[in-house]
């Protein structure tokens, strides 16, 4: 019996142990990350001592973390000299697609989650630890995290969805724009109003004005719990944002400013949705678009 039982109880240890190692390749990329080892050593072969120069790091920890990344195959080695396959400068270079800052938002992430037990018993957020990048570098590389994600998926949801007829398109969180051009691409007769926090807006101006589509889209930096929405539209685009308040929130976000950073948020289901909807005096909420993954569209009427 007892051997009959050890078996579990073997199996149950060798995967608590794998779960709660799961962080170290998590911090070692994320630490490469920010340190932007990829785009560092480019298209050349290194030395840990010629990176470490370049870097202004530590030689010994140096070596410690290029080789750790060896190891998970996120880097070469050869005769001492460190490289990068074309695979992994494909997904961690510096273009538009580029995942490099979505992993340092999951690094930023990491360390929030770390603190997870002290959220539990206070039920507020824990301080936020920067990491190398400070809270702005942060900031940055969310703001360019979200549109990595964006630009791959814009596009094609904008292309499926089935929506009423509209002029003016309100793109509330609009971020770096991606849904904005999205929406001027399949709608050429269409304006937008790209509606911000001032960095968010920034970035947006450099990619509207690259995709030639300046002339149709207004601009407008503000904060969404202070400032009241710009008017004139007769679409409201509000995307990847309930999830960050509370249902309260939500109801007042929808009938007066709407959105932004909270320290209530979470997700909801489809019922508390039109409940909340319904209640900030929407009608007509239909599930257009659902998906398994944070792409399903809700749409709603403000009569």
């Amino acid at each position: 019996m007892n051997e009959q039982n050890e078996i579990p109880r073997v199996r149950c240890r060798e995967l608590i142990a794998a779960m709660m190692t799961g962080f170290q390749p998590a911090c070692v990329i994320g630490a490469a990350a920010e340190l932007d080892i990829w785009n560092g050593i480019g298209a050349d072969c290194v030395t840990a001592e010629e990176f470490a120069e370049q870097l202004e790091c530590d030689v010994r920890a140096l070596r410690v973390l290029l080789d750790a990344l060896v190891a998970i195959k996120m880097l070469r080695k050869e005769n001492d000299r460190y490289s990068v396959d074309e695979e992994i400068r494909a997904c961690l270079g510096d273009d538009d697609a580029s995942m490099l800052p979505m992993v340092r938002h999951w690094l930023s992430c990491l360390r929030s989650w770390s603190q997870l037990a002290w959220i539990v018993r206070s039920g507020v957020p824990a301080p936020r630890i920067s990491g190398i990048l400070g809270p702005f570098g942060e900031r940055e590389a969310f703001i360019q995290g979200m549109h990595s994600l964006a630009s791959m998926t814009a596009g094609p949801l904008i292309e499926e969805l089935d929506l009423p007829p509209f002029t003016h398109v309100l793109d509330v969180g609009g971020a770096t724009g991606s849904y904005t051009i999205a929406f001027l691409r399949k709608y050429p007769d269409a304006k937008a109003t790209l509606f911000d926090l001032p960095d968010a807006v920034g970035a947006a101006k450099k990619r509207i004005e690259a995709a030639g589509l300046s002339e149709r889209v207004t601009l407008v930096a503000g904060d969404f719990y202070r400032d009241g929405l710009p008017s004139g539209a007769d679409l409201a685009w509000v995307s990847a944002i309930i999830h960050q308040n509370n249902r309260e929130q939500n109801r007042a976000l929808f009938a007066v400013n709407m959105l932004a950073n909270t320290e209530s948020g979470g997700t909801f289901t489809l019922e508390e949705i039109t409940e909340d909807l319904q209640s900030a005096g929407f009608t007509d909420v239909d599930f257009i678009h659902p998906t398994q993954d944070m792409n399903s569209v809700v749409t709603a009427r403000k009569p």
